[in-house]
C-alpha cells in the first residue's frame, strides 16, 4: 500500500509541476506566466483549493462501476474500500468522497437499464426505453453539472 501512495504522489507532484521543468522555462523563455503562475497571481493565498480525484471527478469514475454494478450495497462494497484511502491521501473529507459515491449511484440509476425499478416503471406505463432516454438525457446533463458544482463547493469547504 505504502508503494501505491507514493506512485501516486509522485503523479501529483509530476502534475503540480505542470510538464517538468522543461516547459516552464519555455513558457518563462516566451514571456508567459504558467496556469499555477497566473493562479497564484490572481488569487488570495490561501483561497484557492485544488480539486483531486475524490471530488467531481470521484463521481465520474464511480459512474461506470455503478453502471455494472447496480446494486448500490454493492457498488459500495466495491468502492469505498479504494475511496477512503484515497480522500485521506487527497485531503479531502471522508464526507465528500461518501456525496461523491451517493451522487454516482442515484444518477446513474435513473438511466442505466440494469435497474430493475427503471425497466419495471417504463414497462408499466409503457415507453420504450430510447423514448425515456430522448427525454431524460437534457435533465440528467443539468443533474450532473449542479451535482458536480455542489460537490466541488464541498470539497473546498
Amino acid at each position: 500500500m505504502q508503494e501505491i501512495l507514493t506512485r501516486l504522489e509522485a503523479k501529483r507532484a509530476a502534475a503540480r509541476a505542470g510538464g517538468g521543468k522543461r516547459r516552464t522555462e519555455a513558457q518563462h523563455s516566451r514571456g508567459k506566466l504558467t496556469a499555477r503562475e497566473r493562479l497564484e497571481l490572481l488569487l488570495d493565498p490561501g483561497s484557492f483549493v485544488e480539486l483531486e480525484l475524490t471530488t467531481p471527478q470521484g463521481a465520474v469514475v464511480n459512474l461506470p462501476i455503478a453502471f455494472l454494478v447496480p446494486s448500490s450495497s454493492g457498488h459500495a462494497a466495491l468502492v469505498m474500500p479504494i475511496l477512503g484511502p484515497v480522500s485521506d491521501f487527497a485531503d479531502v473529507d471522508r464526507a465528500v468522497s461518501v456525496t461523491a459515491y451517493q451522487s454516482a449511484s442515484g444518477w446513474i440509476n435513473l438511466i442505466t437499464p440494469t435497474s430493475a425499478v427503471l425497466m419495471g416503471g417504463l414497462t408499466l406505463a409503457k415507453v420504450g426505453y430510447d423514448r425515456y432516454v430522448r427525454f431524460v438525457v437534457p435533465y440528467l446533463a443539468l443533474l450532473f453539472l449542479v451535482v458536480t458544482v455542489f460537490v466541488a463547493v464541498d470539497a473546498g469547504t
